[in-house]
């Protein structure tokens, strides 16, 4: 019998347990709206979002520059070059 690993391997690189507190704080937000639609729990609700959606771009945006020093060296444009190069010259082969 072959064991299930522990722990599964990351799909969301960005993701981190700071973003899942600020996740499940939005949707108690959102059922407390939902149920009882005052102003309070609607400006609640806008404002956690606002949060929410403002640590996400910023963890995503943390995750890009960190995968692009880690894989593409500092040096961007010179894979965007070789890729491009590598994309004419398999373009242009006869028919």
């Amino acid at each position: 019998m072959i064991g299930c690993p522990t722990s599964p391997a990351p799909k969301m690189p960005w993701w981190n347990d700071k973003l899942g507190e600020h996740r499940r704080a939005l949707r108690r937000a959102y059922k407390l709206k939902c149920s009882i639609p005052s102003d309070v729990s609607v400006s609640n609700y806008r404002k956690l979002k606002g949060e929410y959606q403002q640590l996400l771009r910023h963890e995503k945006s943390e995750s890009w520059k960190q995968f692009c020093t880690n894989n593409l060296n500092g040096d961007i444009f010179g894979e965007l070059k070789k890729l491009s190069s590598q994309a004419e010259a398999t373009s242009s082969l006869p028919a």
